[in-house]
């Protein structure tokens, strides 16, 4: 039972490792491009629109899932969200992006849409950062 067990969570942690990989490569460039090429195939005549980018898709689910790991974590939050209103975060992260550095890592990013989405328990829930 502890081989099956072991194997598992050997497998689990492999996506995780990659994922975390990717994130930490991850910038405000790196972001904005994505975020503009998506648009940019959104907004494209052509019909079908080809390939779908998916650069994109890392760093969203990065930041989504760093606010929702953030809500069940916070004590002091409560009620819960029921829900988060994907396309208002990543347009927020954007003027984040634009706002900043553009060489601001995908953390400091996801830890600014925290502050600004919940000013009043973000300090007493987020760790300390300069």
């Amino acid at each position: 039972m502890r081989t099956i067990a072991f194997i598992f969570v050997g497998l689990i942690s492999w996506p995780a490792f990659a994922f975390d990989a990717t994130e930490g490569d991850m910038s405000c460039t790196s972001w904005l491009q994505s975020r503009a090429k998506l648009e940019s195939w959104a907004q494209s005549k052509d019909v079908p629109h080809g390939k779908m980018p998916t650069d994109h898709l890392a760093g969203s689910g990065y930041l989504i899932g760093f606010i929702e790991g953030y809500d069940w974590t916070c004590p002091l939050k409560r009620p819960r969200g029921s829900g988060i209103d994907t396309d208002a975060v990543f347009e927020r992260a954007d003027d984040i992006c634009k706002s900043r550095d553009v060489e601001t890592p995908l953390l400091m990013l996801a830890i600014e849409l925290v502050k600004q989405l919940d000013p009043q328990h973000s300090e007493f829930c987020l760790p300390r950062t300069k």
